[in-house]
């Protein structure tokens, strides 16, 4: 069974980087200091101010759930690939 990924979100100057510490120091936790940007950039081409706007619809339309599948799968197999390399058999994403 795979372990549940680990999702640190917060403010700027709110703790999220001494919390991102803190898990990485877990024997058995990968939380690296880069971000992967990919739940921000995904965000952005979603849902933009807080709300969806109509002229989105003629480019994305129906693709917004195979693009939320994309996100989700790349970062899994991405985190996925960087545990293996450690053996930490859980990850952590800061954003």
């Amino acid at each position: 069974m795979i372990d549940r990924p680990i999702f640190v979100l917060g403010c700027p100057r709110s703790g999220t980087t001494l919390l991102r510490s803190i898990l990485d120091a877990h024997p058995r936790i990968c939380c690296p200091e880069w971000e992967t940007g990919v739940f921000v950039a995904l965000g952005q081409m979603l849902n933009r101010d807080g709300r969806w706007h109509a002229a989105n619809d003629s480019l994305i339309g129906d693709l917004r759930p195979r693009m939320i599948t994309w996100a989700r799968h790349s970062v899994v197999e991405m985190m996925g690939k960087l545990t293996e390399g450690i053996d930490k058999p859980r990850w952590a994403e800061k954003t």
